[in-house]
Order: C-alpha cells, then sequence, then structure tokens
C-alpha cells in the first residue's frame, strides 16, 4: 500500500512539473486611495520553473491619461513553491502616474526570456494578467485643478550671501530647492516666483533630480536658481513662495511656503582716483647681486642651449650622415653620373675605359651590352663606331686602327635620348672568332 501510495504522490509530482508553465503576477500599491497626480508603484512579477537562462524583457506599455517609466532600479530576484514546482522570479517595479480620476487598465504586455526545461533552454513568454485600479479625486476637489500628490514635501532655500549686507551694483543668487518623496522630479509643479520690487530679477533653468537622499529619506528634487540684481541703494523685499499639494500618507491638502526675505541695499563707496606709486630706495649692493643674478641666468642657459646643441649632434649627425652617404651612392650610380663619365672616357680615356664605361652605362638603362644598345637605336653610323670598338679591343691585328672620339661621342649623345628597350636579343656579333 505504501509503495502504491509514493508511486501516485511521484506521479502527481511528475504531472505538475510537467505542466508548469511560466506565469506573471502584477501587485498596485495602496490601489484603494489613488488620487491624480499621485505615482502608483505597479510591482511585476515574472515567474518560470527552475532557473531563468535569460532575464525577462520588460516592456515600457502604454496607459491612457497617465505618464508610465520604469525606474533605473535592479531587479530583485525571488522564488516561490507552488502545488509542489519551484520557481524562479524576476521582480520589477513600474512608476505610473495617473493624470485624471477614473479607471486604469494596464494593457496585456508580454514579457519574453527563456528558461531551463529538463535541461534545455526554451524560450518563453508570459502575458499581463487582467489588472486595473480606480483613481479618485480627493474630497473637496473639483476635478480641474489638482495638487500636486506626493509624500514629505519640503521647501528650502538659501542665499550665496547676506541679504543685509548687499551694496549698489551687486547682486544675490537664490536658491530655492522642493523635495518630494514617492515622487519622480518630473511631477513636481515649477515654482511661481513673483518679481522683486526694485530688484531685477534673473531666473536660470531649473535642475531635476531622481534618487536623492535628505534626512535618510529617499526621493525627488526640484531645484530653482533665482539672481536678484541691485541697481539702487535702499530696502528691499524678495517676495515668499507657496506651494499646495497633496499628502498621500494623510489623505489631505497641504502647503509648503518659504518666507519674505528683506533686502538692505547700501551705496557703493567712491574708488580713489590713483593709487600712489610706492618708490623703493635705490640700493647698491641689491643692483649689483641683480646683475650677478642675471650674470648667472644667462651663463646657465647658455650652458642648457650648448648640451641640447651636443645631444642634438650626437644624436642626429650619424643618421644624416648615413643619408648623405647614401645619397651619393646613389647619385653615382645614377644614369646621368654614368653618362657624364661615359663621355669623358670617350674623350680622354684608353679603349678599356670607354668599354668598361659604355658597357656600365648600357646596362643602367636597361641593355645587356653596349652592342645590343647600339642595334636597338637602328643607327647605323652609332653601330659602325660600336664595332670599330669592338675590333679595336678584341680583333687580332687591330692594334694599327684609330678610333674617332668625336665621332663615337656625337653617335652615343644623339642617341641617348631616343634610347629603346630590346626587345630581342642580337644575333651574332660583329667580331670574328678569336680562333678560326
Amino acid at each position: 500500500m505504501r509503495i502504491i501510495w509514493a508511486i501516485l504522490t511521484f506521479a502527481s509530482m511528475a504531472s505538475a512539473a510537467l505542466a508548469a508553465e511560466p506565469f506573471a503576477r502584477v501587485t498596485i500599491d495602496d490601489s484603494d486611495s489613488i488620487v491624480p497626480g499621485q505615482q502608483v508603484q505597479v510591482t511585476v512579477d515574472v515567474f518560470a520553473p527552475n532557473f531563468f537562462t535569460s532575464p525577462p524583457q520588460f516592456p515600457l506599455f502604454d496607459v491612457p491619461n497617465a505618464l508610465v517609466t520604469l525606474p533605473d532600479e535592479r531587479a530583485q530576484n525571488i522564488t516561490e513553491t507552488i502545488d509542489g514546482v519551484q520557481y524562479s522570479g524576476i521582480r520589477r517595479n513600474y512608476a505610473i502616474v495617473p493624470e485624471i480620476a477614473g479607471t486604469f487598465a494596464l494593457p496585456p504586455a508580454k514579457i519574453e526570456f527563456s528558461y531551463s526545461d529538463d535541461g534545455k533552454f526554451v524560450r518563453g513568454t508570459a502575458q499581463l494578467p487582467p489588472t486595473q485600479f480606480t483613481v479618485a479625486s480627493p474630497i473637496g476637489s473639483d476635478g480641474t485643478t489638482l495638487p500636486f500628490a506626493a509624500r514629505g514635501v519640503t521647501i528650502t532655500q538659501s542665499f550665496d550671501r547676506d541679504p543685509a549686507k548687499l551694496k549698489a551694483g551687486e547682486a544675490i543668487v537664490r536658491t530655492v530647492v522642493v523635495f518630494a518623496e514617492n515622487t519622480q522630479a518630473m511631477m513636481i509643479p515649477p515654482l511661481e516666483i513673483a518679481q522683486a520690487s526694485g530688484l531685477q530679477t534673473y531666473t536660470q533653468s531649473p535642475q531635476l533630480g531622481d534618487g536623492v537622499t535628505r534626512d535618510r529619506a529617499v526621493g525627488s528634487s526640484r531645484t530653482e536658481t533665482v539672481t536678484y540684481v541691485a541697481a539702487a541703494a535702499g530696502s528691499f523685499q524678495i517676495p515668499p513662495i507657496t506651494l499646495d499639494w497633496f499628502d498621500t500618507e494623510a489623505k489631505s491638502t497641504k502647503t509648503a511656503s518659504l518666507p519674505a526675505v528683506a533686502v538692505t541695499v547700501a551705496d557703493a563707496q567712491p574708488t580713489a582716483e590713483g593709487i600712489a606709486p610706492q618708490v623703493q630706495a635705490s640700493d647698491p649692493a641689491a643692483r649689483v647681486q641683480q646683475r650677478s643674478m642675471r650674470a648667472i641666468a644667462v651663463a646657465v642657459l647658455l650652458l642648457i642651449a650648448l648640451g641640447a646643441v651636443f645631444m642634438g649632434i650626437r644624436y642626429w649627425f650619424p643618421p644624416v650622415q648615413q643619408w648623405f652617404a647614401r645619397r651619393q651612392r646613389m647619385r653615382a650610380i645614377s644614369e646621368p653620373q654614368l653618362f657624364r663619365r661615359l663621355i669623358d672616357a670617350v674623350k680622354h680615356g684608353t679603349p678599356q675605359d670607354i668599354y668598361a664605361c659604355f658597357d656600365g652605362w648600357c646596362r643602367a638603362i636597361g641593355y645587356r651590352t653596349g652592342s645590343a644598345w647600339a642595334t636597338g637605336c637602328g643607327d647605323d653610323d652609332l653601330s659602325r663606331r660600336v664595332q670599330e670598338l669592338d675590333r679595336l679591343l678584341y680583333a687580332p691585328g687591330s692594334h694599327n686602327e684609330t678610333l674617332d672620339r668625336a665621332a663615337l661621342a656625337a653617335a652615343i649623345t644623339r642617341n641617348r635620348m631616343a634610347r629603346v628597350q630590346p626587345l630581342h636579343p642580337a644575333r651574332g656579333h660583329p667580331l670574328p672568332e678569336l680562333n678560326p
């Protein structure tokens, strides 16, 4: 019997676990006495069996005639056991501020996430259940002009100087701070700051702050800054400030106020026409000391400059010297330099010097030999002059032949700018065989 009962219990638990599905739950704080303008905290809990593998994506839904925000606060992790199944939950708080009286319903928003189901990652969706709350106007209100609804509203002011000790032409800055709990800074209404008679009034843009802590209470603040300028002497008064608000905790209308502040402005003291210069008696010893100090300073600066020049030379001279050496080597093997050496060898050098310079210049312009360059130029006179040079150097019995240096130089110079790349290697050779 016990075994059968255990089997039935286990089967019921297994079926409950298989039937477990994600769901959402909504809770509204203080839902019985909500007034227009009051911030309503709506708590949304999303539950899933086992555990979440990705956090729920809480949407920012719309509610007609209400301001809906999702405060920037951390979500809360919760757990709960329902019908023998343990659920993991994540909680977020929405802030809804109704603008008018009436019944407000939350839309059927869907919250997406993923969770673990039997070791597998499953995409889940939880839909907000049908939820509504009622907003009623406070007793004695006509429903058209409603006071600001909050809790623990205070208003304070401070001045950057004593209002009773001003002078004509000076300015005084008044800072007014409104602090309120259970609301947002954007919901705090602007203050009605009246003009001060006899004082020029300048109002700056307000500063809003949420999550402000004051006297161990967390709330929101609105800071108003007003500058008053006293143009003339006299006694003036900064007007008082009042703010009507509805206490959501006491369920009654209250007023926060600041008293008027008296301002006393005195005539500005005339400035002196001039300031007499103070002339110190000259001291010879002091002058000598000043000259010595200047000389020492100049010497130190000169040493520093010389040291900087020495370090610069030591650092930059080797690279500069190497750069000039590379430039000289490149210039020495450049085509213009090789051509000048070739012409100089043709005019004054030996046939061996002419052949060496001619061969080096031809290789620099892309030809394997001087004969190949001469053939590529297509100039018969140039080819004859080059053949004369070859026969003079290598043909037998050529020691009696002479070289027309002027004609060779003229032929090379004439064809220098008309040189072309060789298309095919020259076939044959004008020189006779060495061993016929």
